[in-house]
C-alpha cells in the first residue's frame, strides 16, 4: 500500500511493543525505536503500532518517566499516524501485555518486546496464512541472536508449514510458548482466549499455552517473523541463577496444571520432553559457572520439579544430559558438573567408560550402587552406547583437558592441568605438547608437556614458546589453547577447557614480538586473541588505521605486478588445481591430480589452499590463496582445474585455459533456468555470467547435465562429455572392504549420510537418541562450510562437508537423506536407498526451481517431519522399510540420469589437459 494514505478505521494488525521483561537497559530508548522502526517498515501498511511503556518508581532507572518523554518526542517527530504511545503505571510484563491487549484496535494482534526486530514481511506472511486457513493463531519462527553474533532458530521443532485443527496434531509446538513471532485473532482472544498472568514470572507462557489449547485452528509457516537479541550473562554474577531457577519452576508448575486440565496425554508427554531437553540443560549448565552454594540451590529447585515428571521421557535425551539428570535426581553436584561438561563442551569425556552387557556405560561411582529412580536403574541412566566412545579413532577421541592454573614468568609460560585418560591417549602418547592454534587449524607455537600418569593424569608446561618454522601471525588472529598428542602416528588435538568464571585472563608473550590475550572462549575453551603482532606498540596502534590501509594497498599493487610479470615470462607446463574453494583435496580435481601424478609426473601441479596445506599430497606444490605465489602460479599455469570459482581479481590471460569441473551434479536450477523468485536476487544467481565466459572447457558427467544444465548456464564451449572421475572413484571405493576401518567408521553400525543444500534435515540430537546405537550419521552441506557437531551428539555424528575423504564417506553410506543436494546423483549410481527430506526440497524448489522431480525418482520414501524421518530410518534399520515396490526401477532411473562412471573417465580428462585437444562438443 502507499505510504501516504492513512489507515482505515480498523487496522488489519496491531503490533504491541512492550518495554518490560528484558531487564534494565542503558539503551532503552534506542531499543524501543529500533523495534518501532521494524514495525513501521512492514510491507503490510494497514496496521497499528501500539507502544506500551511501564513507569518505574525509581527516577534514576532506565525506564523512568524521563525516558518515556524522550521516546514520546522522538516518536512524534516521525509523524506516523499509525503510532500510539500508552503509558502504564507498572513495569510488570504481564500487566503491560494485558494493557496492550485491551488497547489494541486491530483485527489481529502481534506482541514483541523492546529490542526485538520484526522481519519485513512478518505481519503480511502471518496474515495471509491465517486468512487462508481460517485459524485463530498464526505461528512463525523466532530467530535468536546470541552474544557471539550467531543466529539460531528458537525451538524450531514443529515449525514446518501446516494448517492444524488443534495443537494435538503437532505437539512439538509446545516447545515454543513465547508470544513473539505469533499472530492472534483479536476478537477470539477477547471472548474465549486466555489472559496474561500479572505479577508472576513468565506470564506470556500462560497466554500462549492457553491459546494453543483453545484455538479453533493454528496456521504454521516456516518463515522467520522476529529476531530477538539474547541477553546471556557476560559474567557469573550477571544473572541470579538461583532466583531464575525458582521463578522458572514456578512458571512450569503453573502451566503444567493448565495442560493437565485441557491437554491430552501426548501433549503432556511432549511438554515433559521439551522441558527436559530444552530448558533443564540451561540451568544445569549454569552450575559450571556458579559457586557450590548457588549450584546446590539450583539443583534443589529443579530436583523437586523433575521428580514430579514422568522420567521415562528421559529416554529421548542425549546421553550426557540423561546422566546429568540422574545425578540431579540423586543429589550429586559434581556428577552433574562432570556430565554437563560433556554436554556443553563439545562432548568431552572425563569419566571412565566401560563395557557392560554389550553396552557402553559412564562408569561413575553410582554405576553399581546408585539407586533406581521411578523404576529406572542406574545402568539405564548411565548408558552412553549411542556416543560410541570405546573404539573411537585417535583423532576423534575427545578427552577433557582441564586447565587448573596458568601464569607467565618473563618469557616462560607455566600451565598445569589434569585429564581423565579415558582413551589411554596420554599413557600411549609418543609426544605431548601445549599449543597455540589458530581458528583455521594452523599451529603457531608450542611447549613440550611433562606428564605424570595417575587418576586423573596430571600435566604441566614450563618453558618458553617454540615457534613453528613457517608460522605467520595475522593482525586480529584468534584461536584456542590446545593439547596436542601423537599416538600411534596420528594426532589428537583438543582445546584446553576451563569454566569461564575461572578462566585465566592475562597477556601471554609468544616471542617474535607477538603478544596474545588469553581468556575464556566458546564451549569452555581457553581462547586467545592477538594483541600485538611483531611490531612495536606505537606502530601497532597506527596499523589499525593508516598502516593497515597502506599495507593493503601495497599488497594489491604487488599482486597486480606479479600477474603482469608472470604473463611476460615463458609459459610453463603447470596445472593449477582447486577444490572446495581451497578448503579440501577432493572431488574431480583430486581424481585428475592423482592420475596425472602417475602418468605424467613431469607436469608440475599446484594446489591452492585457504588455511591448511597438510592435506595436499607431496607430488603437488601448495600455495596459499591471496599470496604472491598464488597469483604467480595461476597467471603462469597452462590449465586451471576447479570445481568452484577462482577470484575475479585474478586475470585470465589468453594462454590460461580453464577446465570447470563440478562439485556433484546440480539439481537446483542454475543460470537462465532459475526461477525469478522474489527471494533470489539476480546478483546471487549461480554461477554469474562473467564466470561462465571464462570457462574454456566444461566437464559433463551425464547426458542430463549436457541437455539441461549446460544450456541453462549459457556455456557454448567444448564439453568433456560422459566423464565423471569422481563418480568412478566412488564406485571403486565402494568395493574396498577396509574402507570403513581407514575412515574410522564403526563397523557394527549402518552409515546414514545427511546430504543437504542447507541445514541438515530433522532433529539431529533426536535422531542420535533414537538410532544412535544402530546408525552413524555423516553430515554434508552443499555450502562447503563445515561445522562442529552438536555437543550432545558426540561420536554418533561426523561433519564431512569439507573432508578430503568425501568420496570414501559417500561410498560407505548405506543410505542417504537429502533435500536435493548436489551429491544426490553421484550417490544414486550406488543404487542404495535415498530418502527425500520434503521441507528442504520444497524450499529449494520454491526459491530456485529444480531440473528434476525428486519425489518421483528417489529410491525411498518422502519424509515431511522429524518424526517421520525417525520412523523411516527405524523401519529401514529393522529390515522392514515398507517402501514403494518400484524402488529398484527408481534407483535404476536415477542412476541413468546420473550417467555412467567409467573407470577411464579420469584418464580421458587427463589426456585433454596434456594435449589440449577435445574431439567435438560432448566427447573427448
Amino acid at each position: 500500500m502507499s505510504g501516504e494514505s492513512a489507515p482505515v478505521s480498523r487496522p488489519d494488525v496491531t503490533i504491541v511493543v512492550v518495554t518490560a521483561g528484558r531487564g534494565q537497559r542503558a539503551t532503552l530508548e534506542e531499543d524501543v525505536l529500533r523495534t518501532v522502526d521494524s514495525a513501521r517498515m512492514q510491507t503490510l501498511y494497514n496496521l497499528e503500532i501500539l507502544l506500551v511503556m511501564g513507569r518505574e518508581a525509581d527516577p534514576d532507572s532506565a525506564s523512568a518517566s524521563g525516558s518515556q518523554g524522550l521516546v514520546g518526542r522522538r516518536l512524534a517527530a516521525l509523524d506516523d499516524q499509525r503510532l500510539r504511545l500508552v503509558q502504564h503505571e507498572t513495569t510488570d510484563l504481564g500487566a503491560l501485555l494485558s494493557r496492550g491487549l485491551a488497547e489494541a484496535a486491530g483485527t489481529w494482534i502481534m506482541f514483541c518486546q523492546s529490542g526485538d526486530r520484526l522481519r519485513r514481511h512478518a505481519a503480511k506472511s502471518l496474515l495471509l496464512a491465517v486468512e487462508h486457513s481460517g485459524a485463530d493463531i498464526g505461528c512463525a519462527l523466532t530467530e535468536v541472536l546470541d552474544a557471539d553474533g550467531i543466529r539460531r532458530h528458537w525451538r524450531a521443532q514443529g515449525h514446518h508449514r501446516g494448517d492444524l485443527d488443534s495443537v494435538a496434531e503437532r505437539p512439538e509446538l509446545l516447545a515454543d510458548v513465547q508470544v513473539a513471532g505469533k499472530l492472534f485473532r483479536r476478537d477470539w482472544v477477547a471472548e474465549h482466549g486466555p489472559g496474561f498472568a500479572e505479577g508472576l514470572p513468565f506470564p506470556e507462557e500462560d497466554f500462549v499455552l492457553g491459546a494453543y489449547l483453545s484455538a479453533r485452528g493454528i496456521s504454521v509457516i516456516p518463515q522467520r517473523a522476529c529476531v530477538r537479541e539474547e541477553m546471556p550473562p557476560s559474567g557469573p554474577g550477571d544473572w541470579d541463577w538461583v532466583r531464575l531457577s525458582r521463578d522458572r519452576v514456578q512458571a512450569l508448575v503453573r502451566t503444567d496444571v493448565q495442560l493437565d486440565r485441557g491437554g491430552t496425554s501426548s501433549l503432556v508427554s511432549e511438554r515433559i520432553r521439551s522441558v527436559l531437553a530444552d530448558e533443564l540443560p540451561v540451568y544445569l549448565g549454569a552450575m559450571l559457572e556458579v559457586d557450590d552454594a548457588s549450584a546446590q540451590a539450583i539443583a534443589q529447585a529443579w530436583q523437586a520439579y523433575a521428580l514430579t515428571c514422568d522420567l521415562a521421557q528421559a529416554a529421548c535425551l542425549a546421553p550426557a544430559l540423561r546422566i546429568a539428570l540422574y545425578h540431579l535426581l540423586i543429589g550429586d553436584l559434581e556428577g552433574i558438573r562432570s556430565a554437563m561438561r560433556c554436554d556443553r563442551w563439545s562432548a568431552v569425556i572425563e569419566a571412565p567408560i566401560r563395557n557392560q552387557d554389550g553396552r557402553q556405560v559412564w562408569a561413575c561411582e553410582h554405576l553399581r550402587t546408585g539407586p533406581s529412580v521411578q523404576g529406572l536403574e542406574a545402568a539405564w541412566w548411565l548408558d552412553v552406547t549411542a556416543m560410541a566412545i570405546i573404539g573411537a579413532p585417535v583423532d576423534e577421541s575427545r578427552p577433557c583437558h582441564l586447565l587448573l592454573d596458568a601464569r607467565t614468568v618473563g618469557r616462560t609460560f607455566i600451565a598445569t592441568g589434569t585429564t581423565e585418560d579415558t582413551f589411554s591417549l596420554l599413557a600411549r602418547a609418543s609426544h605431548a605438547s601445549l599449543a597455540i592454534v589458530c581458528e583455521e587449524g594452523r599451529t603457531l607455537c608450542s611447549i613440550p608437556l611433562q606428564v605424570v600418569l595417575g587418576e586423573p593424569v596430571a600435566w604441566k608446561a614450563d618453558a618458553p614458546w617454540i615457534w613453528e618454522s613457517d608460522a605467520v601471525v595475522d593482525p586480529g588472529a584468534s584461536g584456542t589453547l590446545q593439547l596436542v598428542l601423537r599416538v600411534d602416528g596420528r594426532l589428537n588435538r583438543m582445546p584446553v577447557r576451563t569454566p569461564a568464571s575461572r578462566a585465566p585472563r592475562m597477556p601471554v608473550r609468544l616471542g617474535r614480538g607477538v603478544v596474545v590475550s588469553l581468556g575464556p572462549g566458546r564451549d569452555g575453551s581457553a581462547a586467545w586473541t592477538v594483541v600485538r603482532s611483531g611490531w612495536g606498540w606505537r606502530t601497532w596502534r597506527l596499523s589499525s588505521g593508516v598502516m593497515a590501509g597502506l599495507a593493503s594497498l601495497l599488497h594489491r599493487q604487488a599482486l597486480m605486478l606479479a600477474s603482469r610479470l608472470a604473463t611476460a615470462l615463458p609459459a610453463r607446463s603447470v596445472i593449477a588445481f582447486e577444490a572446495f574453494e581451497g578448503r579440501a583435496f577432493t572431488g574431480h580435481p583430486r581424481a585428475l591430480s592423482e592420475v596425472l601424478s602417475q602418468e605424467r609426473p613431469d607436469i608440475r601441479q599446484v594446489w591452492s589452499y585457504v588455511d591448511r596445506a597438510e592435506h595436499i599430497p607431496a607430488w603437488a606444490r601448495a600455495v596459499r590463496q591471496g599470496t604472491l605465489r598464488h597469483r604467480l602460479a595461476l597467471s603462469s599455469a597452462r590449465w586451471w582445474v576447479s570445481d568452484g570459482t577462482p577470484p575475479q581479481v585474478i586475470r585470465k590471460h589468453a594462454r590460461n585455459r580453464w577446465l570447470q569441473t563440478w562439485r556433484g551434479q546440480p539439481i537446483a536450477c542454475l543460470g537462465s533456468a532459475e526461477l525469478d523468485a522474489p527471494m533470489t536476487r539476480r546478483v546471487e544467481r549461480r554461477p554469474p555470467a562473467w564466470q561462465v565466459r571464462r570457462w574454456d572447457l566444461l566437464l559433463s558427467p551425464s547426458q542430463y547435465f549436457s541437455d539441461d544444465v549446460v544450456p541453462a548456464l549459457g556455456f557454448t564451449g567444448d564439453l568433456v562429455g560422459q566423464a565423471s572421475p569422481f563418480g568412478a572413484a566412488v564406485l571403486a571405493a565402494a568395493d574396498d572392504p577396509r574402507l570403513r576401518e581407514r575412515l574410522g567408521l564403526p563397523p557394527d553400525r549402518r552409515i546414514v549420510l545427511l546430504a543437504t543444500s542447507g541445514e541438515p534435515p530433522g532433529d539431529i540430537p533426536g535422531l542420535v537418541a533414537t538410532i544412535g546405537s544402530r546408525a552413524f550419521l555423516l553430515v554434508a552441506r552443499d555450502s562447503g562450510i563445515s561445522r562442529a557437531p552438536d555437543p550432545s551428539c558426540g561420536f554418533a555424528v561426523r561433519d564431512v562437508t569439507a573432508s578430503d575423504d568425501w568420496l570414501g564417506y559417500l561410498a560407505c553410506a548405506d543410505a542417504m537423506v537429502t533435500d536435493g543436494s548436489v551429491w544426490t546423483l553421484d550417490y544414486a549410481r550406488l543404487c542404495r536407498p535415498i530418502m527425500l527430506w520434503e521441507p528442504g526440497y520444497q524450499s529449494l524448489r520454491r526459491v530456485h526451481g529444480t531440473f528434476l522431480s525428486l519425489p518421483d525418482l528417489v529410491p525411498g520414501p518422502t519424509v515431511r517431519t522429524p518424526a517421520e524421518l525417525i520412523v523411516a530410518l527405524e523401519r529401514w534399520l529393522e529390515g522392514e522399510p515398507n517402501w514403494p515396490s518400484d524402488l529398484p526401477q527408481r534407483a535404476a532411473s536415477l542412476a541413468r540420469i546420473a550417467g555412467p562412471a567409467e573407470p577411464s573417465s579420469a584418464r580421458r580428462c587427463a589426456q585433454v589437459l596434456i594435449t589440449g585437444r577435445v574431439d567435438g562438443r560432448g566427447s573427448s
